[in-house]
């Protein structure tokens, strides 16, 4: 016999119901449950992943988005540059960031539904996240269509750092025909990453796998950071004019 489901558990599903009804009316589509997208321009997509929790809580959901973009043209170059990536357990983005640090104040941003809540209560608090995207998150997206203004963001850390911006931004400057900056680029962040020669002011070889590079350097950084984007940097080098 099923257990019926609990009080909280009815409410995360009327959640998700007026959630998906309310980013279908702003011309978002479900691609995939919690992740809705919309085309901006050609090859651009704009997402919103509504992620919620309860935190253990038996009385209240919190709904904390992921907002992020997709250059079809980005990903397609850096499918082919990288290795050793399962894709298929890879989330299709370019850039990423959790909607408050993209929204004026620039921090964390929660919304928070409760047990004791009516249902109008519930709507207004929805409304208000509906409003928070068509006001920002929609502008947003549009500047960040621009290859540019992607490149600089990325550039900037204005999505928050991470590792794949440096993939994605040498990319960036190839796709606007500005190749030399972004090897440029790569050189700059390679010498960031870089680990510690276990012998010191010995030459850094030609590396043919990871195991060479464990011997050669010391644990102080991420060596298979390193050794993946020796690799991006010979197979961007590779790239046509």
């Amino acid at each position: 016999m099923m257990k019926s489901s609990t009080p909280i558990r009815q409410l995360g599903k009327q959640i998700d119901i007026i959630v998906k009804e309310k980013m279908v009316n702003i011309g978002f589509v479900e691609k995939e449950k919690y992740i809705f997208s919309k085309l901006i321009i050609k090859d651009v997509e704009g997402f919103v992943i509504v992620e919620k929790t309860d935190h253990g809580s038996r009385y209240n959901w919190s709904i904390s988005p992921t907002v992020g973009i997709i250059n079809h043209k980005v990903e397609d170059i850096y499918y082919k540059l990288v290795d050793n990536i399962d894709f298929s357990k890879e989330l299709l983005r370019t850039a990423t960031s959790s909607i408050g640090y993209i929204l004026p104040e620039n921090s964390f941003k929660a919304w928070d539904v409760n047990l004791d809540d009516t249902e109008d209560q519930i709507h207004e608090i929805i409304d208000d996240l509906i409003l928070q995207i068509k006001k920002y998150i929609l502008p947003f997206f549009m500047k960040m269509s621009q290859n540019k203004e992607l490149q600089v963001s990325l550039e900037k850390n204005s999505w928050g750092i991470t590792s794949l911006n440096y993939f994605k931004v040498p990319i960036l400057y190839y796709i606007n025909e500005e190749k030399e900056k972004g090897l440029k680029y790569i050189e700059d962040i390679l010498a960031k990453i870089r680990p510690t020669p276990k012998v010191n002011d010995l030459v850094e070889p030609e590396f043919n796998n990871l195991e060479e590079v464990k011997n050669f350097f010391s644990r102080d950084k991420d060596i298979l950071l390193y050794w993946e984007f020796v690799k991006f940097r010979k197979k961007f080098i590779d790239l046509k004019n």
